[in-house]
């Protein structure tokens, strides 16, 4: 599954993202006004839950630790989180990998996601 990761640059002064923002920065819509249409069709989850509100917003803190598995459609799952300095340094370093394994394990997402070939973050 792809991942994104979120610097403090992509937040805003009260510590949020529009998610209409993180289906850019994840790729998973071209452009702004693409992600909006998903969001209004209902075409966009996080965490399993349908989002419909075009100007919701995710606080720093949900997206610190495990993050949040984004979802486009059917098929197109994106896995976003904030990584201060430190853990991007432990990603870097690859010493987290079996820590995101676990968490895409339990997260409940179906099984021929992790063997498509859009996977491409980690191998699984």
């Amino acid at each position: 599954m792809p991942t994104t990761e979120l610097a403090d640059e992509d937040f805003s002064e009260e510590g949020t993202i529009d998610l209409i923002s993180m289906l850019v920065k994840a790729g998973m819509v071209p452009t702004r006004s693409e992600g909006r249409r998903a969001i209004e069709q209902g075409g966009v989850s996080i965490d399993g839950e349908k989002i419909t509100d075009v100007k919701y917003t995710v606080a720093k803190d949900a997206l610190t630790g495990e993050g949040v598995v984004l979802k486009k459609g059917k098929k197109k799952f994106n896995f976003s989180f904030f990584a201060s300095a430190m853990l991007r340094m432990i990603i870097r370093r690859s010493i987290a990998a079996p820590m995101i394994r676990s968490i895409f394990r339990s997260s409940g997402i179906p099984a021929e996601v992790f063997s498509s070939p859009t996977v491409s973050a980690f191998s699984f």
